[in-house]
């Protein structure tokens, strides 16, 4: 029993030391992606330099400059989960990145190829006409992902828009199933303005965090009393 405490106090040690990495680099105002997203992109933009590529790599997320109406936003990043962190390069370059991914194994994120991606207007009342982006490819692929999904206000319009639609709390229709996303798990990222709401998402969970860890040093404490 004292070996799984222990066990459990050093894991959520070491998390309290990411989280407190984590916060100092936010109060630097550096916006914080996942790693393994962070790591495909520096791999990318090492390939492109060392080919002579002169092209900047970066996330999609990092493309969305702001959100018009923030109260959307919790809703539209739980929607688009991990598609938030695929790889956007010059339209020329999708084929080389391509290349590369393949080339270098990389499986835990995704080169968007926006040289195909059709030019569409915005949709009036889409999840798409919230995201305000200027980077040509980023734009094209934010309206084939977002255009078809309306914006309800209550779970009646939601109702009228079957083949897709969210609502502000999280309810979503998709090819006419509904489900209810877990908007409360979702870890923000999008827009420039974003580090602000990271910096009091990290603040909150390294409270849960050091309060859990105090947990484990009294029933570490009450173990060693016991023996």
């Amino acid at each position: 029993e004292n070996a799984i405490v222990d066990n459990k106090r050093i894991e959520v040690s070491n998390q309290i030391t990411d989280f407190q990495l984590k916060i100092k680099k936010l109060e630097s105002n550096i916006r914080q992606f996942p790693p393994e997203a962070e790591e495909a992109k520096r791999i990318i933009q090492n390939e492109f330099n060392k080919r002579g590529i002169k092209c900047q790599v970066r996330l999609f997320a990092e493309l969305v400059e702001s959100l018009n109406d923030e109260s959307w936003r919790k809703s539209i990043e739980t929607f688009l989960w991990n598609k938030r962190f695929n790889i956007i390069v010059d339209d020329d370059y999708c084929h080389e990145a391509l290349k590369i991914l393949n080339e270098k194994n990389i499986y835990k994120t995704s080169v968007i190829l926006t040289d195909k991606i059709p030019e569409t207007e915005i949709e009036e009342k889409s999840a798409a006409s919230v995201l305000n982006i200027t980077n040509k490819g980023a734009r094209r692929y934010a309206n084939y992902l977002l255009n078809g999904i309306h914006l309800c206000e209550n779970i009646e319009e939601l109702h009228e828009y079957p083949k897709g639609g969210i609502t502000k709390d999280g309810m979503l229709c998709k090819s006419y199933a509904a489900s209810k996303m877990q908007i409360q798990k979702t870890e923000l990222c999008l827009g420039n303005n974003v580090v602000k709401i990271q910096l009091e998402q990290a603040k909150k969970e390294l409270e849960k965090l050091v309060l859990e860890k105090s947990g484990y040093d009294f029933a570490g404490w009450l173990c060693n009393i016991d023996g």
